[in-house]
């Protein structure tokens, strides 16, 4: 039986805020630092043009949910409290700007000391460890600066970027961010590109790129990863211009690839610089100059013996072919390049 849980999912779903805005139209300020091929296939996702969702996606609205509560019924009220009618667009009041296909909807407009400043309320998880604010956020929060002072209403030079805890909502850490107009000018052009495309494969797959983690929640990795892994069946006919195009490429590769491993090497070697002098002066923690130090042990993983385990069950009579299977094909990219001999 799941009786809060069917409860909680039903309320939520009926408390889903409705937008004034077609939010299709336009590319969020929160949603311009995200990947940009994501954010095409969410756009245009009801379009013929559009691509489909994977088959088991799930609304994780958890962590959305979150920040709704704490905002509505902490942050909002709070500022209010306090600022009274210096703390504008809040909460029933948050109004959507736009410029072009960029838009955006801050949590707080505060004038301060005849100033105006943004404000941005996020909640973070306990186990996280902020010294800086993510770079989505200073992206969004200099997104919203930007709308803004184009517009010409508002003149904003400061955005703060607050993170709630959201198991300690005593904890608060707040971050300054001063306006750059190269970010908005980049965003512009992002958000145009974006919204003009014509397909997924116009747009590179940025959460890929940057490590995978953004993939792990996005709604399209499956078309994604298919498009990635699309290598040609047949072996065509390069003309000399593309094939000093890919060497191009090939010498590029390598050279990063290089620098990735020697980079690798100089992170060890300083972990191991550091580990040591711990060890000499017999200290685990180190805290100053704006520096914190801790080295700790950690529990090892628990691991399964693969081979024993087989052999138990084979031992016991167990087929384990009908509990295995073959994992979605994948694909390789080999590059070799040749060094010239002096």
């Amino acid at each position: 039986m799941n009786i809060v849980t069917e409860a909680v999912k039903q309320y939520v779903e009926s408390q889903k805020k409705e937008w004034k805005h077609d939010r299709r139209q336009s590319v969020g300020a929160s949603e311009i630092g995200q990947c940009s091929r994501k954010i095409w296939c969410i756009k245009y996702e009801d379009m013929e043009s559009g691509v489909p969702r994977d088959p088991d996606t799930k609304d994780s609205w958890g962590a959305r949910e979150r920040g709704n509560l704490i905002e509505k019924h902490l942050l909002v009220p709070a500022m209010r409290a306090k600022y009274n009618h210096l703390a504008m667009y809040m909460g029933e009041e948050q109004r959507t700007f736009h410029d072009g296909y960029l838009s955006a909807t801050p949590d707080c407009l505060l004038r301060v000391n005849g100033h105006y400043m943004l404000v941005e309320f996020k909640t973070i998880d306990p186990r996280a460890n902020l010294t800086e604010p993510k770079p989505e956020h200073v992206y969004q929060a200099q997104v919203q600066m930007g709308i803004l002072n184009h517009i010409g209403e508002y003149k904003v030079d400061k955005a703060i970027v607050s993170y709630t805890d959201a198991s300690f909502l005593s904890e608060t850490k707040e971050f300054e961010i001063t306006f750059d107009p190269d970010y908005y000018n980049a965003a512009k052009i992002r958000a145009d590109k974006i919204m003009l495309g014509e397909k997924m494969t116009d747009f590179d797959p940025e959460g890929w790129i940057a490590g995978g983690r953004e993939c792990q929640h996005c709604q399209f990795s499956v078309a994604c990863g298919v498009q990635r892994k699309d290598v040609p069946t047949q072996d065509g006919t390069a003309d000399p211009q593309f094939v000093a195009e890919i060497s191009d490429l090939a010498r590029q590769y390598k050279l990063a690839q290089f620098m990735v491993e020697k980079s690798e090497t100089d992170v060890r070697q300083l972990q191991t610089d550091i580990k040591s002098r711990l060890q000499e002066k017999q200290i685990r923690r180190v805290v100053g100059n704006g520096v914190s130090v801790s080295w700790a042990q950690v529990k090892g993983r628990e691991t399964t013996d693969v081979k024993g385990l087989r052999e138990a069950a084979e031992n016991a009579g167990i087929d384990l072919d009908q509990y295995t299977g073959v994992a979605d094909p994948s694909d390789r990219l080999t590059v070799t390049v040749k060094v010239k001999e002096t």
